[in-house]
């Protein structure tokens, strides 16, 4: 099994992809030796989104280290927000289409990283070096601006309730 790591408009940000599991065969979604040096052999919590139908939205989760997203049925729309304030990135998205047969996304700590389904049955896979910090971000918040590819959006009550960005200092 070997991921292959691509960058992005996004310092940190990468897209994985890797050989896909031609007739049965596995098809790697996560390998320590294939892992970014900030995930090989952390990961602490391993978690599904099952998102409820096309256009339900799950975040802008803060990372408080380094997560690994993948899709494993449906299709969804992964962005990942630059937080951290000394980046050249500062407040830009970059998105990506993940789908089963398709790329991960990688997001490193300082960032804000969400989703949307595209798709009837959706199912997220989250790898994360740390424990959820339960903290996030307006998925909407005009200060970051994120491009979304939907026009209606189902968001869950407490992630509605995440405040909007403030700057820093």
């Amino acid at each position: 099994m070997t991921l292959s790591f691509h960058a992005t408009s996004v310092p940190g940000v990468l897209v994985a992809t890797g050989p896909g599991g031609a007739d049965g065969g596995p098809e790697p979604i996560y390998a320590a030796g294939d892992a970014p040096p900030t995930l090989r052999g952390r990961l602490a919590r391993v978690e599904l989104f099952r998102l409820a139908g096309q256009g339900a939205l799950r975040g802008l989760y803060r990372a408080p280290d380094q997560v690994m997203l993948r899709c494993v049925q449906g299709r969804v729309w992964a962005v990942a927000v630059d937080l951290r304030a000394e980046s050249p990135a500062f407040r830009r998205s970059v998105g990506v289409e993940l789908t089963v047969s398709g790329p991960g996304l990688v997001v490193p700590a300082g960032c804000a990283h969400g989703f949307v389904a595209l798709a009837e049955r959706t199912t997220v896979l989250r790898l994360a070096a740390a424990e959820a910090s339960g903290s996030g971000l307006r998925w909407d918040d005009p200060a970051l601006a994120v491009a979304w590819p939907v026009t209606s959006v189902m968001v869950a009550p407490e992630e509605r309730a995440f405040p909007g960005f403030v700057a820093p200092g």
